[in-house]
């Protein structure tokens, strides 16, 4: 409360190294809440990132700090909430915070959809009963480019809560319903986010997944063809985006469908999509092809091809499918249980 700003500066800077346990959580959150200038208020903010044992009450204040309309404190909380997420000493977020995080995530306020979603992921399972209220952010509008969440998370709610369905749902009741929203998802960049989320999910829910995956990479084939050709009109935007969430869906098609019935015939799309012109179709497929084993064996002349490219990436890719093709383990793995890239 000292008139003096450096003066209150140093002591918030004090309590956040001296780690006071409750008592200096309160303090930190008054200021964070009622600080007499923006400076006082962002300090605090950051000061909460070094409070890991006492997370959950901190990350409902950052919550509510990202609603103070002050740029350098929205900035600071979003921070800070990512500090308290990726600290390696501290405890996993409480499950106690979720029906916080819930009501969150119905927010008018877009940063705090987007931390809410995260959170809500990073607490995994336990937080099975934010299911329906991740559905419902899946069909949230679409804000555009201009208007990111201040702070580390630049991603739309949208695509984050498909990305936390992918750690919420998989292995819980709400399987189904989550597998369901994922597959109907067609906007972007929530639909890459949501063709990743499908790989996690495993047996019958995932399997599910794989006809409508597979026509997300289908389009997005014809849409490399199509837009190679002179006399087709594209919006270069919009094949940059087809090209990108087929490169997802044939990530997540190669955890889905090895060993399924529709194991030929994404096999098939993939090794077409090996001879589109869309430099980005070609890693993920030739990625996804080795893990089907012979039964890519079709792809090979092709991948032995990308094996002499001067693009490392591809290269690198063509040369560990042929790798897996030649020599198949003999350990497959059970399909949506190997964890999918991140987006």
């Amino acid at each position: 409360d000292d008139p003096i700003e450096d003066v209150r500066l140093v002591a918030i800077v004090a309590l956040a190294a001296s780690g006071t346990g409750e008592a200096g959580v309160r303090a930190l959150v008054k200021v964070l809440e009622s600080g007499a200038s923006t400076a006082d208020r962002s300090a605090a903010a950051r000061a909460l990132g070094g409070y890991p044992d006492h997370g959950d009450e901190a990350t409902l204040a950052l919550l509510r700090g990202l609603k103070s309309g002050r740029d350098e404190v929205v900035g600071a909380c979003g921070s800070a909430l990512a500090t308290l997420r990726f600290r390696a000493d501290g405890p996993r977020r409480p499950a106690a915070l979720v029906p916080d995080l819930i009501a969150a995530s119905a927010d008018p306020d877009r940063a705090v959809r987007a931390h809410a979603a995260t959170i809500l992921g990073e607490i995994g399972p336990e937080a099975v009963a934010a299911v329906p209220a991740l559905v419902a952010m899946l069909g949230e509008a679409d804000d555009g480019p201009g208007k990111l969440v201040p702070g580390p998370i630049l991603a739309p709610p949208a695509a984050l809560a498909a990305e936390a369905l992918g750690r919420v749902a998989p292995g819980t009741p709400k399987e189904g319903e989550a597998a369901e929203a994922l597959a109907a998802v067609f906007l972007e960049p929530r639909r890459s986010a949501a063709a990743l989320a499908l790989a996690r999910f495993p047996g019958a829910s995932g399997a599910a997944a794989v006809p409508r995956l597979l026509a997300i990479l289908e389009g997005g084939i014809a849409t490399a063809h199509a837009a190679g050709s002179p006399t087709t009109s594209f919006d270069i935007d919009d094949v940059h985006a087809r090209r990108r969430v087929a490169s997802r869906a044939a990530e997540a098609l190669a955890l889905l469908a090895p060993g399924t019935p529709r194991a030929p015939e994404v096999v098939a799309a993939l090794v077409r999509a090996l001879d589109s012109d869309a430099i980005t179709l070609h890693a993920a497929p030739a990625e996804a092809l080795g893990r089907f084993g012979p039964l890519a064996s079709p792809a090979l002349p092709r991948l032995r091809e990308m094996v002499k490219l001067e693009d490392p990436g591809r290269r690198r890719a063509a040369r560990e499918a042929v790798r897996r093709i030649e020599t198949p383990s003999t350990d497959a793995p059970t399909p949506g249980r190997e964890r999918p890239p991140r987006p």
